[in-house]
């Protein structure tokens, strides 16, 4: 589905673009993003995707469960340590 939808869009997709970010949390798309930079950071910020970084704990998902919400909290600390 997610091939298709970029098939369909081909045409009208800016030539600055250099990717497509979707993030998943449990076969569920909880975000998707067009980035025109060619080198993105990921981390655990609460700050979603700024154009230049993903800030995984950044998108909301009414239903996310117990673990991803715990392995979430991991990467959040493990981010805020290496700052």
């Amino acid at each position: 589905d997610q091939l298709q939808e970029i098939r369909n869009k081909w045409n009208q997709i800016d030539d600055e673009i250099w990717a497509k970010i979707i993030c998943f949390e449990r076969n569920r798309r909880v975000a998707k993003a067009y980035a025109r930079s060619q080198v993105i950071s990921i981390n655990g910020s609460d700050r979603g995707f700024d154009g230049y970084r993903i800030g995984l704990n950044g998108f909301p998902n009414p239903k996310r469960d117990f673990e991803v919400q715990m392995i979430k909290q991991q990467i959040r600390s493990v981010n805020s340590t290496s700052l």
